[in-house]
């Protein structure tokens, strides 16, 4: 008997982050209207607010904490002539605000320390609650930056939070232990049965592949879209036995195309 289907609300990345992120406003009307069902997230999706804000305000944590930073503001100026996208965006959402709730000076030296204090408990508190406040669906593709562990000694962050950054950017060793290939075959099995050659045009803009149905298919790498579909076999009978420089992916698409080598298609 086979379980049945989980029933809830299933967040991408964008909602996630309104309800951890937004204005306490817009994360009531959100809990509002999610509060009839569960909350669940993957496991990418937690990586994913961890990657492109929780790493952020670590590194933040570095820049405020350097002998050549003298105040909040110095920092602030730092990062603002470093980073102009989301990096930027990353620290101006929140840890502003944050420091004025305080009553932080951002020119007195006498306050870094007290922000850097807050910096902390904020880090540690926010990764908290993306590990705690929803619903893991426990996918099977084991995203292992996901997984990496954020331990923190309240009196001593730095190292805890060097060997966070480290372990999370080791991006070789995380997607070697990553199963989304196999996720992706087995969900998609029939689709990749179907296929018989993929080839990149020499721009690498097109991509072209061939089916067991004998249609090519040309697709927008940008887009991911499906911009036009060959259905006529041009190379009929074409015998391409020993022309040079074609790969192994070009001989399969003109296989399908029609042509032929000696020995059968």
């Amino acid at each position: 008997m086979s379980e049945a289907p989980i029933q809830g609300y299933f967040l991408d990345t964008s909602v996630m982050r309104s309800l951890l992120l937004s204005t306490q406003v817009y994360q009531q009307y959100l809990e509002f209207q999610l509060t009839d069902k569960k909350i669940y997230i993957s496991n990418y999706v937690q990586m994913e607010i961890i990657r492109s804000y929780l790493v952020n305000i670590i590194s933040f944590y570095f820049v405020l904490n350097l002998d050549a930073i003298n105040t909040i503001g110095d920092a602030f100026a730092l990062w603002s002539n470093k980073f102009k996208g989301s990096e930027l965006k990353a620290i101006l959402q929140v840890i502003p605000q944050l420091f004025n709730d305080r009553q932080l000076n951002f020119s007195n030296p006498k306050d870094k320390e007290k922000a850097l204090s807050l910096l902390t408990i904020y880090i540690r508190r926010f990764n908290l609650l993306i590990r705690t406040k929803f619903n893991n669906t426990n996918d099977s593709t084991s995203c292992a930056r996901a997984l990496v562990p954020l331990n923190v000694d309240f009196n001593n962050p730095e190292p805890g939070f060097k060997r966070f950054l480290l372990e999370f950017r080791d991006t070789k060793t995380c997607r070697s232990k990553c199963q989304i290939d196999q996720f992706i075959l087995v969900q998609y099995r029939n689709d990749i049965e179907q296929l018989g050659a993929i080839a990149f045009s020499c721009d690498d803009k097109v991509i072209a592949s061939g089916s067991t149905d004998n249609t090519i298919q040309l697709w927008d790498v940008a887009t991911g879209e499906c911009f036009k579909t060959l259905c006529d076999r041009p190379y009929e009978n074409l015998n391409i036995t020993g022309i040079k420089g074609l790969t192994d992916a070009e001989i399969a698409t003109l296989k399908v195309l029609g042509a032929v080598e000696d020995g059968g298609i």
